[in-house]
Parts: structure tokens; C-alpha cells; sequence
């Protein structure tokens, strides 16, 4: 019995480390296909071939099917708290006055980048606009 003991003993570590080369592998062809893969279903086709290897040599399921759900979770879930890391810059942004519909623009404009950009402090300049006065030269040419 105590022999037994020390095989289990030494195989729990190549154990763990055969088990860390194995997702390692599956992660590495998983992306592999996915990079060489231009449709959904060559990339679906390729992926259950590779699995079926994988399952013809020996390759526990369960790890195969936690490799790729973690791949394909890390490419199209979204997740709930992004954040952001950006640092707080002040971005300029020049608008010709109009009147009131310029102060409104100016609003929703603050309002949007506020909404999806909150590190983002936005500062909204009015140029004048366009006046009688442009159409003459500032002196009269002698």
C-alpha cells in the first residue's frame, strides 16, 4: 500500500502539468482555426474536427469544451463593467453660432460624451458666424 501510495504521489504532478499542456494546446489550435477561418461555418466545421481529435486521442471533454467556451466568451460577451482606464483629457470643439440651435447642439453634444465617454471633459466653442461686415476690407487700399 505504500508504494501505491508514492506512484500516486509522483504522478499528481505531471498530472496537473499534462493537464495545464493540454488546455494550452487546445486554446492555441482553437485560436489558430479561428484566425484562418473566414466564415462562421468553416470555423464551426474546422472546430468539431478538432475536437473529435482531441476526443480520439484521450483529451478529458470537459476541458475541451471549457477551453472553447472561455474563447468564444472572450470574443463576443460583452461585459457589464467596463472600465475605463483612459486618462481625463479636454477635447475642443469648434461650432459656428447659429443662435439657440447651437447652445441645443452643445447640450446633446455634452450630454452624448458624457454618456459613452464620462473621462472625456468636452469644451464646446463658438466661432461667429458670417456678417456683412466680411464682405469689405478692414482698411481701403490708398
Amino acid at each position: 500500500a505504500g508504494e501505491a501510495d508514492k506512484i500516486v504521489m509522483g504522478r499528481r504532478p505531471e498530472r496537473c502539468a499534462m493537464g495545464w499542456n493540454q488546455f494550452s494546446l487546445i486554446r492555441c489550435l482553437i485560436f489558430r482555426i479561428y484566425s484562418i477561418a473566414t466564415t462562421y461555418s468553416w470555423f464551426h466545421q474546422d472546430l468539431t474536427f478538432l475536437r473529435k481529435k482531441f476526443i480520439g486521442n484521450g483529451f478529458p471533454t470537459k476541458l475541451i469544451d471549457k477551453c472553447t467556451n472561455e474563447f468564444l466568451a472572450k470574443l463576443y460577451e460583452v461585459p457589464d463593467d467596463q472600465v475605463h482606464t483612459v486618462s481625463g483629457g479636454s477635447v475642443m470643439f469648434v461650432l459656428p453660432f447659429l443662435g439657440r440651435p447651437s447652445y441645443l447642439l452643445a447640450r446633446r453634444l455634452r450630454q452624448l460624451i458624457g454618456e459613452f465617454c464620462p473621462c472625456v471633459d468636452l469644451k464646446v466653442v463658438f466661432k461667429r458666424g458670417f456678417s456683412i461686415k466680411d464682405m469689405f476690407r478692414f482698411k481701403d487700399i490708398l
